[in-house]
Order: C-alpha cells, then sequence, then structure tokens
C-alpha cells in the first residue's frame, strides 16, 4: 500500500546572500518517522 503524501510549508530564510525556501528537519523527520507518511515540502511566497 502507498504511503500518504503531506505537505510541509517551507520558510524563507537568508543564507550566504541568498534566499531558500527551507523547513526545518525536525518537522520532515517526525512525519517520516513518527507518521509513516511520504512528505514534500511547499515554497513559500513572500506576498501571500
Amino acid at each position: 500500500m502507498p504511503k500518504p503524501i503531506i505537505a510541509v510549508p517551507a520558510d524563507i530564510r537568508h543564507f550566504t546572500g541568498a534566499d531558500w525556501h527551507a523547513a526545518q528537519n525536525q518537522y520532515v523527520s517526525a512525519a517520516l518517522k513518527v507518521a509513516g507518511v511520504m512528505s514534500f515540502i511547499v515554497p513559500a511566497f513572500e506576498d501571500g
């Protein structure tokens, strides 16, 4: 049986002069290990 898929919202972070879409590892790890689902990160939008 395929695993359910969930979306993890990203934040915009500024590293080394560039903007990155990122999600904290603790949220992604919890989804994979505890809930047993597949996850993907949804890019953040600055204007809403």
